[in-house]
């Protein structure tokens, strides 16, 4: 950890720009889900990809098993 704090050549690999990148993937896949496609990064503009995922995820729970279905309590 001392190597990425004295010099600006190491760089975390947690840090904030690789981070973001990873949050960018993570809601270019919600997006592609919504769009029905694929989708070019980085991001534009849109809609907040949380926020529109649940108009096109149906409210069905679907049970791959009976044991499940009482743990969705249906």
């Amino acid at each position: 950890m001392a190597r990425w704090l004295d010099s600006d050549d190491q760089v975390h690999p947690c840090n904030g720009e690789s981070a973001y990148e990873g949050f960018e993937i993570a809601m270019g896949l919600l997006r592609s889900v919504v769009q029905r496609g694929q989708i070019k990064l980085p991001l534009g503009p849109g809609e907040p990809e949380l926020d529109v995922i649940g108009k096109v995820l149906p409210e069905q729970v679907l049970v791959s098993d009976e044991v499940n279905r009482t743990a969705y309590q249906l």
